[in-house]
């Protein structure tokens, strides 16, 4: 069975039909999610057979809902619940074993933000009584009584509800709990989340209507009043340096000032103000002219300018016909008459460009040129120059010329201390102190963990740790078996060394996080389990750009979303 000319038309097809029905249905079947802080695992997947029906398999691949619905929604991917189309007009919602739920409910569905789009609530799903709205969770048991107007999923704020009350906004969160009264005209999510936190240190922005309009006001996580809503604009400043305190932008009569928490640290006197999250300063500007201060207003240059840039941590200023740059404490750093200074991730070093778009590196105590018409910084002291000639090399700032410019283009991988050098269809692999590692042809280069990378093609597969030296697989994966090659072909070992699975295949993918691995044959493929058992023979040919990944039977293409194919 061939699928290559099949999978593109079809998935354009359903892809169309998706967005029309479910609107961002696949936005949601993603790896994890995030409610406020809690995480969830990919357990249900939405499947499609070759008809372009559509069903449910789990991680392991087994055939939960058979493939015979317009479309299916799951709400939470750790629960087996599906709210499953069965034609325009209808749809049901059943569990793993087939069964109805939620029967004793009317228009029992997912919440949708205030935009109309489906919501990241998994815990919860929106029912409806006498006109009225309420909630219930997962398990059929009412979350909050059906007294609302309307509820949606607050936006910048997973996990918390925007619940309406003769046309006024309070909130709920998942449990049902009040958190905000119903007293708003508006009520929206600061949009402050980390990877840490989430979003449980986000703030609400609050409007009330008054006679002199809609004027807003300023809420905590932890529901303490910062602002009350008496100003015409309020936005929080994003520092995730500083999560203990709350930095507010907000505007009265027209100008702009800084509140930090309850303390006004800038006055109302500005027309713009920007925060540099990587300077860690505000600009704040009027028509003519801007002033820096720190995050304790304390006012850092003491003159104002005209003509600014951020560069990194810096500040580029025009002062007296010349570009100076001052640290963010206000100290001098240098003075330039190139047009153009950039930072870079090491604070050492600076990239600079003349007027005659000519590149340069430069610190405070040298500076290297040499007609480069681009310069990109990669890692400790090594920069990634182009000549005159389009060539791309490696140097270091101290040494020189480290890879010769010989190459069409060189990369950093990923987070990795190592570069892929290209040039025609080979790949060369340099580590972290430029040694070269290996030459593949028409090899693919991706990241597999936070501190790995896999350089493949059809011919040959290589592993690189975080300094770019080559590493065997069973350091990096936790796995039953090994993708090991011998005599130019592949097979699988135990940890151990032993052969489990026969070198008689052309390429083989590792064992993914679902327990399955591909194995190709005469340019098709096949899956094979954690143990090795042949689950599919090698029969199809897909058409894609990385090594394929299986669930089960079922081909999974995994980009920001996952899209899953029946194969028999």
């Amino acid at each position: 069975m061939e699928i290559k000319n099949f999978i593109k038309p079809f998935f354009i097809v359903i892809f169309l039909v998706a967005i029309i029905i479910f609107g961002i249905v696949f936005f949601y079947n993603r790896y994890t999610f995030e409610d406020e802080n809690k995480q969830y695992s990919m357990r249900y997947f939405v499947e499609y057979d070759s008809d372009g029906n559509v069903g449910v398999i789990d991680r392991e691949g087994k055939e939960i809902v058979h493939s015979v619905y317009l479309e299916v929604f799951i709400p939470n991917p750790e629960k087996d619940v599906f709210i499953c189309k069965i034609n325009d007009d209808s749809y049901e919602i059943i569990n793993s074993k087939g069964e109805k739920l939620f029967e004793e409910y009317s228009n029992v569905n997912v919440l949708k933000t205030s935009d109309g789009e489906f919501s990241f609530e998994k815990e919860v799903l929106l029912y409806e009584e006498n006109g009225k709205y309420g909630l219930i969770n997962l398990d059929g048991d009412i979350i909050a009584k059906a007294e609302y107007d309307k509820i949606e999923s607050l936006n910048g704020k997973p996990g918390k509800l925007l619940v309406q009350e003769d046309n006024l906004y309070g909130v709920i969160d998942s449990n049902g709990k009040l958190v905000i009264p119903v007293n708003y005209y508006s009520i929206e999510g600061d949009n402050y989340c980390t990877e840490q936190d989430g979003y449980t240190l986000t703030g609400y922005i609050l409007g009330k209507k008054t006679d002199d309009g809609i004027m807003y006001g300023y809420i905590s996580s932890k529901g303490k009043v910062i602002l009350k809503a008496e100003y015409e604009s309020i936005a929080r400043i994003p520092n995730y340096n500083d999560k203990e305190n709350i930095y507010l932008i907000q505007m009265k009569n027209g100008k702009k000032g800084v509140y930090k928490n309850k303390k006004k640290i800038i006055e109302n006197l500005y027309q713009k103000i920007n925060y540099s999250p990587t300077a860690d300063i505000i600009a704040a500007e009027t028509t003519k002219s801007s002033v820096f201060y720190n995050l304790d207003g304390k006012q850092i240059l003491p003159k104002k300018y005209q003509e600014y840039s951020i560069v990194g941590k810096y500040i580029s200023v025009l002062e007296d016909d010349s570009k100076k740059l001052y640290d963010n404490n206000g100290n001098f750093i240098i003075n330039s008459q190139y047009k153009n200074i950039e930072a870079t991730s090491n604070p050492n070093y600076f990239i600079t460009v003349d007027e005659n778009n000519h590149y340069s590196i430069m610190n405070k105590s040298t500076e290297i040129k040499d007609n480069y018409i681009n310069l990109k910084y990669a890692y400790g002291d090594y920069f990634i120059f182009t000549t005159e000639e389009n060539k791309v090399g490696v140097l270091n700032v101290w040494s020189g010329i480290v890879v010769n410019p010989e190459y069409d283009s060189i990369l950093k991988i990923y987070n990795i201390n190592a570069l892929e050098a290209k040039k025609g269809n080979e790949t060369t692999i340099f580590s972290s102190d430029m040694k070269k590692i290996s030459t593949v042809s028409d090899a693919i280069v991706e990241n597999i963990k936070e501190k790995y990378a896999v350089i493949y093609s059809d011919e040959a597969k290589l592993y690189i740790d975080e300094n770019g030296n080559e590493i065997s697989n069973t350091k990096i994966f936790d796995n039953t078996l090994y993708s090991i090659q011998k005599d130019g072909k592949w097979g699988f070992q135990d940890k151990n060394g032993n052969i489990k699975v026969d070198c008689i295949y052309d390429m083989v993918t590792e064992i993914n996080e679902y327990g399955f691995a591909g194995i190709k044959k005469d340019g098709k493929w096949g899956v094979i389990d954690k143990e090795g058992n042949v689950i599919l023979e090698p029969n199809f040919e897909i058409d894609t750009y990385y090594f394929p990944s299986f669930i089960g039977k079922t081909y999974i293409e995994i980009t920001d979303t996952i899209h899953c194919i029946k194969l028999n």
